[in-house]
């Protein structure tokens, strides 16, 4: 169970700081704001204290609601041992999620 720690504003950005109330993990949030289109971008970051590995299955964001638009696009970082840091660069389509397929509420019933 996440508790607030902390908050920073630095230009653009505020970071909010969480931990864990049993184990040395922290979480921080941060939301940043495109002057030019008023879009907030949100992303975490998780930090482990204890020496134990952590296994995360599953970290959330948000859901936005952007300015009318056809041109978004989703930048993102995944991958696996050794290639954690392989960059996406995906096109944004209603109805679409990450990987470009249906979303569960574009499925057929």
């Amino acid at each position: 169970m996440p508790k607030y720690k902390s908050h920073r504003v630095q230009g653009e950005t505020l970071l909010v700081d969480l931990v864990d109330i049993r184990r040395p993990l922290g979480v921080t949030l941060r939301y940043t704001i495109d002057p030019e289109t008023g879009v907030l971008a949100r992303s975490a970051s998780v930090r482990n204290g204890d020496r134990r590995a952590v296994r995360v299955d599953q970290i959330a964001s948000a859901v936005f609601a952007l300015p009318v638009g056809d041109d978004y696009r989703l930048h993102y970082q995944t991958g696996c041992h050794a290639a954690e840091w392989t960059g996406k660069d995906v096109a944004i389509t209603p109805g679409a999620d990450a990987a470009g397929k249906p979303t569960r509420f574009d499925r057929p019933r």
